[in-house]
């Protein structure tokens, strides 16, 4: 498992071409990757898009969707606490 990490961008124009085609692969590869975890930041503030499924760590001090610090998931309109 790895991260992206964006590599050194090259100087000459004439190369840019083929690090952008790598860079992209690079990115592709990383977002398909099976991960061990699902890191999710605490939020201080509600997302600013809500859709059905969106799960997010509320910090529960700047934002509390309804039963303090933890996780959420938006479903029927409405934030629903996981656990």
């Amino acid at each position: 498992m790895s991260l992206y990490t964006p590599g050194q961008i090259p100087q000459d124009a004439a190369s840019l071409v083929p690090f952008l085609y790598q860079e992209l692969q690079r990115i592709s590869r990383s977002m398909s990757e099976q991960r061990e975890y699902l890191y999710l930041a605490p939020l201080s503030v509600e997302p600013s898009k809500r859709f059905e499924g969106l799960i997010v760590l509320a910090d529960g001090t700047n934002w509390n969707p309804g039963a303090g610090a933890g996780y959420y998931g938006y479903h029927s309109n409405a934030w629903n606490k996981l656990g």
